[in-house]
Formats: C-alpha cells, sequence, structure tokens
C-alpha cells in the first residue's frame, strides 16, 4: 500500500482542505496522487518487487499510476500469482513485458517493445499503440469488457490463447493500419451485441483459429476487413460482416442456430470456405461464393450483388429464398429446390434451374438469366405489384398462378416464355396486364388462363399460344401482341368479351370460340374452328377469314362492322 505521507505544498488559507485531502489519502490510498513509475530491474526480474521501480514513491505502480520499460538488463515479468492494475503503459524499442500473472489495463498503452501474455491480460479502456506487438501465448487469455472503447491503434496484436468480448455494448476499434491476428491456437468470442470497428484504413481482422459469435439474439458487427481461414461460428444472434475493402474466406462458416451477415466490401468465399447453417443474409457489398453453400432457413439478398460461381456447390439455398433488393446470380450447375420464394425487388439470375413446391410471391424485380424457374404441381405463384419482369428467361407454371391487386403487371422481355403448363392455372383478377418488351416473348397456354373480376380490360401484349383453355367470366380478354399466335384450345367468353387487337391468330381446329362478346379490332385473324356467340361479334380495324374449316353456329344477335 502506498504511504499516506506524500508532501502536497499548501498555501495559507488551505490548512483544512489539505487536512481533508490527507485524510482521503489515508483513508482511501488508491486515489492517492498518480505516479509514472519506470522500470529499472535493479535487483530482479519480478514486477512485483519494489526495488525494480523509480519514480514510484517507493512501491510497485498501483491502479492509478502508469509504468514505463526500456531496454534495460532485467526485463519485467508479472509472475504466475500477481495480479497488477495499471493506468497506462509503455513499452520503449527493444523491451519486452511479460505476463505469466494477471494484468489489467484501463488506460492507454504504447511503444515499439513487445508485450507477451501468458497468463491473463483483461483490457478494460483505452488504446494499445505502437509499432510493438502484443501476444496473446497458447495457454493465455484476453478479456475485452466494459462499455468503454478500446482502440487498437496502428498495432498488431497477436491471439494464440483465449479471447472475449462480452458486454452488448462493448467495442473494439481497429484504427490506423492496426492488425489483429486470430492464430491457428486461438479463439475468439463475442457475446452478445458487440462491435470491432474501424477508424482510419488497412484496419485488418485475419482469423486463423476459431471465431464465435455467443449468446444473445441481437447484432454483433465486424466493421474492418476480415480474412477467414481458420472457422467462424454463430450460435445466436447476428454476425454482421461490413467492412469495406476485400474480404478474403478459405475457412467454413458455420451459422448453426444463428444469422451469418454479409453488409458491405468485397467478399471472395473461396473453396474451403463452406457456408452452413440456419439463416444467411447479404444485405450490402459484393460476394463471390465458390464454396460449398447449405442453408435450413433463409437466404436473403436485400442490396448486395452475389454470385454463386460454377464453382460452387449449392446443396440448399433453405426453405425460403427472398430477394427485396441488389443481385444474385445463380450459376453453380446445381437444381435449386425452394418451398418459398419472394421476389420483390432486385434481379434473381443465373443459369440455374429453380423449383418452387410452395408459395412464390413476385411483387417486383426482376426475374432474368438463361435457367428455368418452375411453380411445382401444388404450388402457387402470386403476381401482385406494378413492376415485374421476366427477361430472357423461361417460367413454367404446373401449379395455380394469380395475378391480382390494383396495379399488377408483367413484363416479359428478352425472349422470355412463360409455360402455363397442362395442369397449371393462370388467373388474372381485375384489369391487369402481361406486357411486351423486345422481341421473341411468349405465353404458352397449355393449362388453363382465365379472365376473372372486373369490368375493364385485361392486356396480352405478347405472342399468346393456346393449347389449353381460356376462360373469360367479365370484363374484356385483349390479345394485342405483335407475331404470330397459334390457337389448337378453346376460348370460352361466356359473361365475358373476346377481344383481338393485334398480330396474327391462327385458330385452329379446336380451338373454338365460344361465349358473349367477341370483338376483332386490330390484326389478321384466320378461323377454322366452331365459332358460336351470343351476344355481338364487332370489326373495327381487323381483317377476319373464317376458312372453309370454320362451323359457325352463330355470329350474335347483332354483327357490326366499323373499319
Amino acid at each position: 500500500m502506498r504511504a499516506a505521507t506524500r508532501s502536497r505544498r499548501r498555501v495559507p488559507g488551505a490548512v483544512l482542505p489539505a487536512l481533508l485531502l490527507a485524510l482521503v489519502a489515508l483513508l482511501h490510498p488508491e486515489r492517492a496522487e498518480a505516479f509514472a513509475c519506470v522500470w529499472t530491474g535493479a535487483s530482479s526480474t519480478d514486477w512485483a518487487t519494489a526495488g525494480n521501480w523509480s519514480s514510484c514513491n517507493g512501491t510497485i505502480p498501483q491502479s492509478a499510476d502508469t509504468a514505463t520499460v526500456s531496454s534495460v538488463p532485467n526485463q519485467p515479468t508479472i509472475a504466475g500469482a500477481t495480479s497488477v492494475t495499471i493506468s497506462g503503459l509503455t513499452i520503449n524499442s527493444g523491451a519486452t513485458v511479460t505476463v505469466n500473472g494477471s494484468l489489467t489495463l484501463q488506460g492507454n498503452s504504447t511503444g515499439s517493445g513487445n508485450l507477451t501474455v501468458n497468463g491473463v491480460l483483461s483490457w478494460s479502456s483505452g488504446t494499445m499503440s505502437g509499432s510493438g506487438v502484443t501476444t496473446i501465448a497458447s495457454g493465455g487469455t484476453l478479456s475485452l469488457p466494459g462499455a468503454t472503447t478500446k482502440t487498437l491503434d496502428g498495432r498488431t496484436l497477436n491471439n494464440a490463447g483465449t479471447a472475449t468480448i462480452s458486454l452488448a455494448t462493448s467495442a473494439l476499434t481497429l484504427a490506423n493500419g492496426a492488425t489483429f491476428n486470430n492464430q491457428a491456437s486461438g479463439s475468439f468470442e463475442i457475446q452478445n451485441d458487440s462491435t470491432i470497428a474501424s477508424s482510419g484504413t488497412g484496419n485488418t481482422f485475419n482469423n486463423q483459429g476459431t471465431f464465435s459469435r455467443t449468446l444473445s439474439s441481437g447484432i454483433a458487427t465486424v466493421g474492418v476487413v476480415f480474412n477467414n481461414t481458420g472457422t467462424v461460428s454463430i450460435t445466436s444472434g447476428t454476425l454482421s460482416f461490413s467492412g469495406s475493402g476485400t474480404n478474403t474466406h478459405t475457412g467454413p462458416f458455420n451459422a448453426t442456430g444463428g444469422t451469418l451477415r454479409f453488409n458491405g466490401g468485397t467478399h471472395n468465399v473461396n473453396a474451403g470456405a463452406n457456408i452452413t447453417g440456419t439463416n444467411v443474409t447479404f444485405d450490402l457489398g459484393t460476394i463471390t461464393i465458390a464454396s460449398s453453400y447449405s442453408v435450413t432457413g433463409t437466404s436473403s439478398v436485400n442490396g448486395a450483388t452475389v454470385s454463386f460461381s460454377p464453382a460452387s456447390t449449392i446443396s440448399s439455398l433453405g426453405t425460403t429464398l427472398t430477394v427485396t433488393l441488389g443481385t444474385l446470380n445463380l450459376t453453380s450447375g446445381e437444381a435449386i429446390a425452394l418451398t418459398t420464394l419472394n421476389l420483390s425487388g432486385g434481379t434473381l439470375s443465373g443459369s440455374d434451374n429453380i423449383t418452387v413446391s410452395g408459395v412464390a410471391t413476385w411483387s417486383g424485380g426482376t426475374m432474368s438469366g438463361s435457367g428455368t424457374t418452375t411453380i411445382a404441381s401444388g404450388g402457387t405463384l402470386s403476381l401482385s405489384g406494378a413492376d415485374k419482369t421476366l427477361s430472357g428467361r423461361t417460367l413454367n407454371n404446373a401449379g395455380a398462378a394469380t395475378m391480382s391487386g390494383a396495379t399488377s403487371a408483367l413484363t416479359m422481355a428478352n425472349g422470355a416464355i412463360f409455360n402455363n403448363q397442362a395442369s397449371g392455372s393462370f388467373e388474372v383478377q381485375g384489369d391487369h396486364a402481361l406486357s411486351s418488351s423486345g422481341t421473341g416473348n411468349t405465353f404458352n397456354n397449355q393449362g388453363t388462363f382465365s379472365r376473372t373480376l372486373g369490368s375493364g380490360t385485361t392486356t396480352v401484349g405478347v405472342v399468346f399460344n393456346n393449347t389449353g383453355s381460356v376462360n373469360i367470366t367479365s370484363g374484356t380478354l385483349s390479345f394485342s401482341g405483335s407475331g404470330t399466335n397459334t390457337h389448337t384450345g378453346p376460348f370460352n367468353a361466356t359473361g365475358g368479351t373476346l377481344r383481338f387487337n393485334g398480330g396474327t391468330h391462327n385458330v385452329n381446329a379446336g380451338a373454338n370460340i365460344t361465349g358473349t362478346e367477341v370483338t376483332f379490332d386490330l390484326g389478321t385473324i384466320t378461323i377454322a374452328s366452331t365459332y358460336n356467340v351470343t351476344g355481338t361479334t364487332s370489326v373495327n380495324g381487323a381483317t377476319v377469314s373464317f376458312a372453309p374449316a370454320s362451323t359457325i353456329t352463330s355470329k350474335g344477335t347483332a354483327l357490326t362492322v366499323t373499319l
């Protein structure tokens, strides 16, 4: 215990305050004046020997003191049974401080010398800087407690032992080119919603050992460049990688029980960096995956650009794939099986084939690439929202597709194909549109295509080939796509109006037209089937030919020709 007789200069009239201060110092010596202690190593290497220190009030450094160690013959060692707490540490060039016991740093440490910890280092606050190296040896412990930010500034910290950052508000900042190496024998555990932040450039966390995110259900953030050649484990909550720069990975990520989140930077997920677990979220950044990927819950793309290269192996994207923004490019060569697909924005692309056995909800965004998307028999496809584009891709519907909402529209572009298969149904509820951008866009109906609800007009602006059945129970269904449309399946407009408004339509045998009203406004229509209308047949600009092979049962109660 530091003596309480440290001299203080007194001034007249200040005797009572001075006595009070002396009393405080006597009762609470830890509150006494701080000393800048200097290591001399005069008698040994033992940190706890007072004779090895100068300028230290005849004792060893206390919790309010700082310690400076230079290159002298006897370098200090904190023995295994010794616990030391100091407010600052300077290790000069050529010097090394060895901790076999316990050292608590609650202030700044710096210098070009080295700090080696075989015991316990508790770093609760302050900045660790300088060109020297701090090493947590195998069997050693690094504790990063407390809510106060701790900054590794331009220094290298090697952890071959066990490191833990604990409190939810705890933060470690890497600044000005700092490097944290979690070595092959090292473990680094983030407990709760802690943060590894970046200040300045060139800050890097290299994980060669085990990096774990445990305990709470919130978000723990790694905001520096993170290179993983070891193992990353997420057993609860979310681990978010948001550091800018290029992050390179050859070690696995296991998010079983938690969520792996990519939220910034460029991530090269190379061979060996296999991603497994419950949920993976791609929010920001550019992520290229050339490893195996197996997720049991949900994969989400919410702004990032994600590419699964041909070198990747997709065992599972999870039961649910959600794309709200950004791009997901699937070129793994694997068949992708999903229970649920949600596409509300961004782009789902690539050459991989996707099959949805449950519910597909498409309310916005683009589906593109050379692959095929299939809604399996028993599955459903919901098409809502004003901005959806099928670009150069094939979509097969063997389930139940519904276009609904106030302003639903589907644009087919760049040779897109929609096949409503024999077991499939496609229902347009209300006054919606299938429009065309570019050429070669085709809707092939082999199942049932229905126009229901509403009294307005639903427009099919792409080539439409009908080998199934078309039903119009309300409003008008208008076919306005240019090109040649070929029909061998029936059209039933009972309760509504069938309108031909563009293109060439070959209405062949089997494509019997029945119903209430039929309007021929534009295009060339050749009918070689049965025609039976109960209301009105109108010709208002089209060229309509009833071939000898046709059978006209009735053109309705009224025939109108205006143009």
